[in-house]
């Protein structure tokens, strides 16, 4: 139950500007979600350890819809039941794997 990443700055390692980190990644999703999210952190995006995320954004990909909870440090999935209807985070042990997306994030120290 985890994030597969891949760094996606031109040489693999996160762009630096002063003290600010930053990272593009894709990042594919496992064969069961967990309830509240899967962990994503400075580590997992090769920030240096002792940086703090200050901004993530994943896009949207194949009908899923994601957001990053700054406090528990997962991403969080969601999908709509049907048209028109509110999104509702995905269901305990869903099968993403097949779910790709793009991830910028922000560090600080």
């Amino acid at each position: 139950m985890a994030l597969t990443i891949a760094i996606q700055n031109r040489d693999g390692t996160p762009g630096v500007l002063g003290d600010v980190y930053m990272c593009v990644a894709k990042i594919t999703f496992d064969n069961s979600y967990p309830t509240g999210g899967l962990a994503l952190t400075a580590g997992t995006l090769k920030l240096p350890p002792e940086a703090t995320l200050k901004y993530v954004n994943v896009t949207p990909a194949t009908g899923y819809v994601f957001a990053f909870d700054y406090t528990s440090n997962k991403v969080l999935a969601y999908r709509s039941a049907a048209s028109g209807a509110a999104m509702l985070e995905v269901t305990n042990g869903v099968d993403l794997s097949t779910i790709v997306a793009r991830c910028f994030a922000i560090a600080g120290v």
